[in-house]
């Protein structure tokens, strides 16, 4: 798989060659990793490959791109710009996500458990500089794993995701992955976190071990630490299982996990009717996951979080919330306006009005 040094102009250049393909970089490695896809059947140059799945996929849902083309073969190619699905056309108004949110509250109360809820963040009138938007997020946000997927079938999905969901090392059999939950303020001073924000945690740290013992691993939960994504931080415990068997691999893993109650809620079931319910609009491949594999035995997946998709007129931010029975409406909407602060500034900078072009 190439490692590219220039993003813009790589990014640039497979989108007016409208081919599938995807720019990835590990949370804390200087690597920039292209994946190309004409779709004329060329061989993989490598056993490497780069995938998305949709929010709560099924595995023929799965976008796979293999690494078929270096980015000279991508430049040689003409150009055939296609014309790509569009973001989502409007916000969740306020009014909307306030009573959803009390309306969740209500029945949480009743029958306990937790809702993951989110709502969209549009802009519609925009002239957007793709290219160096990710670039920029690339650049700024080295403290989250970075992509930008592209396919015709999916348009463009820009992401900057803090939360692991399955790293597997097959040389060393070893499985990790991270409980993340909780969110507050990266500026504030308390030293403990509340009891709203440790329950929300504790259901997801519960649920992934029982996930992984499920799948006759023995997973092993690090101390609690507080991790720091841009502007906000979250509570966050590293589990790892050791002897993975050489048949139990990353994809059955990441299946078997997806979606977590950090993303979905829990009880599962309930919280996919509130999702129904109450979300509007399509979450596409928020809250699925994407990553990257290799010939080596690693696998390394992501949840799409902090994401957005974007095309050269609009983009959609989606951004959520973990909604439990000692929940504030209000104080829900201002963390998902937290969250998604870092990419709306990004998006915002990389955009001017129709009428100023």
């Amino acid at each position: 798989m190439p490692v590219i040094c220039n993003i813009s102009e790589v990014v640039g250049e497979a989108l007016d060659k409208g081919i599938r393909f995807a720019v990835f970089q590990d949370r804390g490695d200087d690597a920039v990793h292209f994946f190309g896809d004409d779709g004329t059947g060329r061989a993989p140059l490598s056993d490497s490959c780069f995938f998305a799945m949709p929010w709560n996929g099924n595995p023929e849902d799965m976008v796979r791109i293999d690494d078929c083309l270096t980015v000279e073969d991508m430049q040689a190619l003409q150009d055939r710009r296609v014309h790509a699905d569009k973001p989502w056309p409007s916000d969740m108004p306020r009014m909307e996500y306030l009573t959803a949110v009390s309306n969740i509250v209500n029945d949480l109360k009743e029958h306990g458990g937790k809702t993951v809820l989110c709502r969209t963040i549009t802009d519609t009138d925009t002239h957007m500089d793709i290219s160096g938007i990710v670039s920029e997020c690339f650049a700024r946000r080295r403290d989250a794993t970075c992509c930008f997927m592209y396919t015709p079938v999916s348009g463009g999905w820009l992401i900057a995701s803090p939360e692991l969901l399955v790293d597997v090392d097959g040389k060393r059999h070893r499985v990790t992955t991270m409980a993340l939950a909780g969110t507050r303020n990266a500026e504030a001073t308390d030293a403990e976190w509340d009891e709203k924000n440790v329950d929300e945690h504790d259901m997801v740290t519960d649920y992934i071990v029982q996930s992984l013992a499920d799948l006759g691993l023995d997973p092993h939960v690090s101390p609690t630490e507080t991790l720091r994504a841009a502007n906000v931080c979250h509570i966050c415990n590293v589990i790892e299982c050791d002897n993975c068997p050489d048949d139990l691999t990353g994809d059955m893993i990441a299946r078997k996990l997806s979606p977590t109650p950090a993303v979905c809620g829990t009880p599962k079931s309930r919280a996919l009717s509130h999702i129904s319910v109450y979300e509007p609009h399509p979450r596409k491949f928020y809250a699925g996951y994407f990553g990257m594999m290799t010939p080596a035995g690693m696998f390394k997946a992501y949840v799409t979080l902090r994401c957005a998709q974007i095309s050269q007129t609009a983009y959609c931010i989606y951004s959520g919330s973990g909604i439990t029975a000692a929940s504030s409406a209000e104080n829900e909407w201002r963390e998902t306006e937290m969250k998604a602060e870092p990419l709306k500034t990004i998006l915002k900078q990389g955009n001017r009005t129709i009428y100023n072009i």
